[in-house]
């Protein structure tokens, strides 16, 4: 019989024998455990890779003459910047000699990682993967889930929820730590944010706002900035700032982006005058300092202890665009002082990671340009 259909007769059977067990190391890697047991001697000598969607995960080998009807292998440690890679999380088993392959049941893997990637519901996301108090533990795993939902689900919110929490696994990271890997796989989440941001605008456009569609795209136009700084492209970082600073109208219907929509506003009024549109930096500065009145106006202050802190930390930038104003230039303050001598624009007083990317050196000749222009004296 030749290799072909020997794996044709054998694969079926010997997969059947097979768990996986998978575990967050808490390190950025996954550690991958296999079992075969009930071995038949028909088994002795196959050689097998398995496969989580296209990462090999380790090799299957099985000696000639079995020993024991059981056998073990791992562990493997796979790092979480190659299977974020993946468009699917399947476990495959694969015949080396023959190239057959076939795919395990779900019942015959264990962890977290496999239960995160099986999500099929927009409820179990949202209870597993995107709320705080509900979530899985292990952000590896919360990276690896949302970009399995992301590809299977079709909803233009969900699918912005699952790029923004893929980004938040990477803004927050030391900057020193972020490497090639997380630049590579962040050049690749600007790209799928630009072309959703397009979409989530076009059905703004055409539908009555939602909740859902105003939340997202503002929490993903407002990640998709910072990565935008991270790949050194201050236009595209200030473009998807104002996206999120654009919806300060429609904080009633989504109170919790306040902060985004100020923010927003204030990082991209800074970026406009740092690539010379100084009248899109003054509009955006201005609504940074007016849009605090529409974000406390569309708060349930007795909703819990996060609305204030929000409020306040919006306040903060709010007060930064006030200096910005001022210091550009873009709001008299001759006849009338608006900020003393001494008040200078601080970028990390913004709750945001941009103050720290910016100080990294990250869109370093923006930021620079930008701390020229506003060096100037205030009398």
């Amino acid at each position: 019989m030749d290799a072909v259909h020997m794996a044709e007769d054998i694969l079926p059977a010997l997969s059947q024998c097979i768990s996986v067990t998978a575990s967050s190391d808490g390190d950025g890697f996954f550690e991958f455990m296999a079992e075969a047991t009930a071995l038949e001697e028909r088994f002795a000598g196959q050689s097998l890779a398995l496969f989580c969607g296209t990462t090999k995960v380790m090799g299957l080998k099985f000696p000639s003459p079995l020993s024991r009807p059981d056998r073990h292998f791992g562990p493997a440690r796979i790092p979480v910047t190659s299977l974020r890679r993946n468009t699917g999380f399947a476990l495959t088993i694969v015949e080396e000699a023959s190239g057959q392959s076939l795919e395990l049941l779900p019942q015959q893997s264990v962890g977290d990682l496999f239960d995160a990637t099986r999500i099929d519901t927009e409820q179990d996301f949202l209870h597993r993967i995107q709320n705080n108090f509900t979530k899985f533990a292990s952000p590896d795993v919360l990276m690896i889930g949302a970009k399995s939902y992301y590809h299977r689900s079709e909803s233009i919110e969900l699918r912005a929820a699952c790029l923004t929490i893929m980004f938040h696994r990477l803004i927050w990271k030391d900057p020193k730590q972020i490497g090639n890997d997380d630049h590579s796989f962040i050049r690749w989440l600007v790209g799928q944010s630009r072309s959703l941001l397009k979409a989530c605008r076009t059905e703004l456009k055409t539908k009555p706002p939602s909740w859902s569609l105003v939340r997202w795209m503002v929490s993903l136009a407002t990640v998709a900035g910072h990565g935008a700084l991270i790949n050194g492209d201050a236009t595209i970082a200030r473009d998807c700032y104002a996206i999120a600073g654009s919806q300060t109208n429609n904080l009633k219907i989504s109170p919790v982006s306040g902060l985004n929509v100020i923010n927003g506003c204030f990082f991209s009024g800074l970026l406009a005058a740092a690539t010379d549109n100084m009248e899109m930096a003054s509009k955006q500065l201005r609504n940074a300092v007016n849009g605090l009145r529409a974000m406390v106006h569309a708060q349930d202050l007795l909703a819990n202890i996060w609305v204030t802190g929000d409020i306040l930390d919006a306040g903060r930038t709010s007060r930064q665009a006030m200096i910005a104003l001022v210091r550009l230039g873009l709001l008299p303050h001759q006849n009338e002082p608006k900020i003393g001598p001494a008040h200078q624009l601080d970028l990390k007083a913004a709750k945001s990671p941009v103050g720290k990317l910016a100080e990294a050196g990250f869109c370093r000749e923006a930021w620079e340009k930008l701390e020229s222009m506003l060096d100037r004296e205030v009398t």
